[in-house]
């Protein structure tokens, strides 16, 4: 009788206990589903089937020093340590193929600033820029439809001003260059092909530089 009711009582220690596992393990998913969806959250949806986010154009109207742009999570997107009109960053989106973040922030720096170790930011010196911008809400649905219908790729710039940030956009798209013979190509990634943007839009455009003299001083 002793043993049944020793046995009975271990039984139900047991199963409270993972009743308990149980319900924090539930609680726990709860809770990193909300985090999730407070931050960080890609606009998906809206840039299915456009292939995402191509290339990432960076530059400054005045110079700016140990400069790191983040997503809406507190990721580094990139972090040059100086940009300019002429010392501009143009690279491939991190994580592009999921669509933009809601918001990017930027922080720039003065004075004795060091990289971080391993990268991805700068220690030291003081912030004298940090701004932030929404973007992925931003960018029109005719543009996202004429990637769909016409191929290429959406290009995001960010351009740093002394008192914020300015948002651009157009579609970089691969186009056959006049007089090439493109007939005996089998395999279009290895022929060459010329770039052309289009759909220009946003806050700015960069100026047009051929043979180094400006042909278009954009807006």
């Amino acid at each position: 009788m002793k043993n049944n009711m020793f046995f009975s009582q271990t039984m139900k220690r047991m199963f409270l206990g993972m009743l308990a596992s149980l319900t924090l393990l539930f609680a726990c998913k709860a809770m990193a589903g909300a985090d999730a969806a407070q931050g960080g959250s890609f606009d998906t949806d809206r840039f299915r089937g456009t292939g995402g986010v191509g290339d990432l154009v960076l530059d400054a109207l005045s110079l700016k020093q140990g400069v790191t742009f983040y997503d809406d999570r507190g990721y580094v997107i990139d972090a040059p340590s100086s940009l300019s009109l002429k010392n501009n960053s143009q690279s491939a989106y991190p994580g592009g193929e999921r669509g933009l973040p809601k918001t990017i922030r930027a922080t720039w720096r003065v004075g004795d600033f060091r990289q971080k170790q391993g990268g991805g930011g700068w220690n030291g010196g003081t912030i004298v820029g940090d701004y932030t911008i929404p973007v992925a809400g931003r960018i029109p649905d005719e543009i996202l439809n004429y990637i769909r219908k016409n191929g290429g790729a959406l290009r995001i710039k960010l351009r740093l001003k002394d008192d914020g940030i300015l948002l651009g956009w157009d579609v970089q798209r691969r186009v056959p260059i006049p007089g090439v013979d493109y007939k005996h190509c089998k395999d279009p990634r290895d022929c060459v092909y010329g770039l052309a943007y289009e759909m220009a839009g946003g806050d700015f455009r960069e100026a047009t530089i051929v043979n180094g003299k400006v042909v278009d001083p954009g807006w």
